[in-house]
């Protein structure tokens, strides 16, 4: 599994190099010196220091065109045509953006990201990366539209996430199984103060419900209660 790891590029795409360096270490220092000696060594046989260096570098490429875009919110809509943009480190790079803004435009970055993921699967539809974004965009909508408290608009997303999911796709169904997590508690959350609305109307008294915050999966967290 190590060697998988340290030559796996979708395994590691994500990880920058200095994200491995702050990985927990083992409680056994001479252990951890070991394994992460073992990855370097891996990582230079198989070549994939010079992958992983590549990435870099098109992650701070890609970074620079998310930045630069963003100051131009009236020219998003270009990104889904010119060549430049169709990167994944683009649609991450938008994602990204999109879980720091507020749900409206939030949402504008997402549908931006699912562009760009439909231009990189019509270049190669069998590409697992891409393949995957898709998922990944369509869940990461589905946390905006649970920010809007639009439970319904949310499992829809879900459906749709779901009918893209396929055996090899293994973070992708992790993403939706989390996604789905949330949504389902959500709903139970919404339930419970709709019983509780119900039991207050019918006995004249309401029921003091404290504030709570719900973390989306990665979308920001933001206190909420029970609305009466």
């Amino acid at each position: 599994m190590l060697v998988h790891v340290a030559s796996c590029v979708a395994c590691r795409r994500r990880l920058a190099g200095e994200e491995r360096d702050q990985l927990a270490p083992w409680t056994d220092p001479e252990a951890d010196a070991a394994i992460r000696r073992l990855l370097r060594e891996l990582e230079s046989e198989t070549g994939l220091d010079g992958k992983m260096a590549a990435i870099q570098r098109e992650r701070r490429e890609a970074a620079e065109r998310v930045r630069e875009r963003l100051a131009c919110p009236d020219r998003w809509g270009a990104a889904a045509t010119e060549p430049r943009y169709a990167s994944i480190e683009v649609a991450w790079q938008l994602l990204e953006a999109a879980r720091d803004e507020e749900p409206l435009l939030a949402l504008r970055l997402v549908d931006l990201a699912w562009d760009v993921a439909g231009l990189l699967v019509a270049r190669d539809p069998e590409a697992l990366l891409h393949r995957q974004l898709l998922v990944e965009v369509r869940c990461e909508r589905a946390y905006r539209l649970l920010d809007m408290e639009d439970l319904a608009a949310a499992a829809a997303e879900l459906r749709r996430a779901a009918g893209q999911l396929a055996p090899d796709l293994g973070y992708g169904r992790a993403l939706y199984c989390r996604a789905l997590a949330t949504l389902r508690r959500e709903q139970r959350r919404w339930a419970a103060c709709s019983w509780r609305s119900t039991t207050c109307a019918s006995s004249g008294a309401c029921l003091a419900e404290p504030s709570q915050s719900r973390s989306g999966g990665r979308a920001g967290a933001r206190s909420r209660g029970c609305e009466s």
